[in-house]
């Protein structure tokens, strides 16, 4: 909508009035259903057995009473960072990037093996004890900095056990498992 023909206070009314629309939409769009509350715990990363890759796990508690959603994560600690989710058909896991992690009001979100992750792609070398931070871009809340742990691998899946998989019906636990993907 061009103003340039109105006189300048007029203008500036009618900007004035369009921004107000404008600002009172996008908090209809955010806020109308409720306020979302995400806090992050246990935020941990497996030692990497590559070079290439390394998953991120965590908690994500939204206490709000609105619905919320992980949309990216970034990191100055790898070279891309990507939201993923493994998941098991026939006995075959697949991961692959996912667009947004929804998180639900009221419920917990886990990032864990075999199932949902944040990946680091071409990280900077990651030992036991080292941490780093990870930005977590929310749909709703915004952005959120949580440092993240660099943890034995064996310990990393926290009370799975050190394989890719949670859904332990769906495939064999044959002895020639590979445990090194990340």
């Amino acid at each position: 909508m061009s103003t340039d023909h109105l006189p300048a206070r007029r203008r500036a009314g009618t900007l004035l009035a369009l921004g107000t629309v404008a600002l009172l939409g996008a908090g209809c769009a955010s806020g109308a259903d409720g306020t979302s509350d995400v806090t992050v715990s246990d935020a941990r990363t497996p030692e990497p057995a590559t070079d290439d890759m390394a998953a991120a796990y965590l908690t994500l508690d939204n206490r709000g009473d609105g619905d919320d959603a992980l949309v990216a994560a970034a990191t100055d600690q790898a070279g891309e960072v990507e939201l993923h989710e493994t998941v098991v058909e026939d006995g075959v896991a697949t991961m692959g990037e996912i667009d947004e992690i929804p998180l639900p009001a009221g419920e917990t979100v886990e990032l864990t093996t075999g199932g949902l992750h944040v990946m680091l792609i071409a990280p900077e070398p990651l030992a036991q004890g080292d941490a780093y931070d990870l930005t977590l871009e929310l749909a709703e809340a915004g952005s959120m900095e949580v440092e993240v742990e660099v943890v034995d691998a064996a310990d990393g899946a926290g009370e799975h056990d050190d394989h890719d998989h949670d859904d332990h019906d769906d495939h064999d636990h044959d002895e020639d498992h590979d445990d090194d993907e990340g």
